[in-house]
């Protein structure tokens, strides 16, 4: 068993350190953290500056359901860090599973010494939505939120549930990576 372990773990180990990471500051310095070279990033800023939430999304080259989001939610946005994590957290009428949502209740967590709230869901999403019946899969989620002093921030990582533990290393390296102005 311990053989296998340590494989496995090794294996994990080789895969993270072939991912070439760069630093990455977000405008005004809201942000930065280190991201994968090979991932596509995408901006919006005439976006982030009307709507006042500063925001990266990365796009994995090898499957594009995957993706990383971090975003700064200034206080002119006019969204709060604990309703933020009312509605993420839960299915429209407030339970924790319907047919096409399943969530676990929210973890206190902290990331780099400071307090956080992590949420996991799984959602039901389609390839199309002329054919929902034959062609749905489980799109599984992962939300930290991290209040701050001005406004709050999110990181979230989203990916087909099959693929989810493939790139969950480099949304880790991220976390770890995460640096905030406030």
């Amino acid at each position: 068993m311990k053989l296998i372990i340590t494989a496995f773990l090794m294996i994990t180990n080789v895969y993270s350190a072939e991912v070439k990471m760069k630093n990455f500051v977000m405008d005004k310095k809201y942000f930065s953290c280190k991201i994968p070279t090979t991932w596509t990033a995408q901006r919006n800023k005439e976006s982030d500056n009307k709507n006042k939430i500063f925001k990266l999304v990365l796009i994995s080259t090898e499957d594009t359901k995957t993706s990383i989001t971090l975003k700064y939610y200034h206080p002119s946005s006019k969204k709060d860090y604990k309703s933020f994590i009312d509605i993420q957290s839960k299915a429209s009428d407030g339970s924790y599973e319907t047919a096409t949502e399943k969530y676990e209740e929210p973890k206190d967590i902290e990331v780099n010494i400071r307090k956080a709230v992590e949420i996991n869901r799984e959602l039901k999403d389609f390839e199309s939505i002329e054919a929902t019946a034959s062609n749905s899969y489980w799109l599984k989620e992962k939300i930290i939120v991290i209040p701050a002093k001005k406004g709050f921030y999110t990181i979230s990582y989203s990916s087909k549930k099959e693929n989810f533990d493939k790139n969950i290393n480099i949304f880790n390296s991220i976390v770890a990576s995460f640096k905030t102005l406030y």
